[in-house]
């Protein structure tokens, strides 16, 4: 729902309290590869992000929470694991890259108020 042109199928695989296997196929352009990620996720704090499986395995994103007086401040570290048809994405500039993790974060963003504004909504 949140990035529709990039994310063709999400099929849950596992899940525990704080953590989920998922498998994702996923889109760019002519582009398109199948991935396995385990999220370890701590509510409010932090969430890491490592693929298992696919040509982004080894691939390791944690992610921060952190309040701030204008929001919450999201902290990301990358770490790049990449082969067969992802070995493109490599050469995509650092800017570019750190540019294209801000669009995927506010498109959550923008998901998240949206829903919120439509329960509102349905609850008057």
């Amino acid at each position: 729902s949140v990035l529709p042109e990039n994310v063709v199928s999400v099929k849950l695989i596992d899940e525990t309290v704080d953590t989920l296997v998922a498998e994702y196929v996923l889109k760019e352009g002519p582009f398109e590869t199948t991935i396995s990620a385990k999220h370890i996720i701590s509510p409010y704090n932090s969430q890491t992000v490592e693929v298992i499986a696919g040509d982004a395995k080894g691939t390791k994103i944690i992610q921060n929470f952190s309040d701030d007086p204008s929001g919450v401040l999201v902290n990301t570290k990358v770490s790049l694991e990449l082969s067969g048809i992802l070995i493109p994405v490599s050469f995509i500039p650092e800017q570019n890259f750190i540019h294209a993790l801000d669009t995927i974060i506010l498109s959550f963003y923008d998901y998240t108020i949206t829903e919120i504004q439509h329960k509102n909504e349905l609850e008057n």
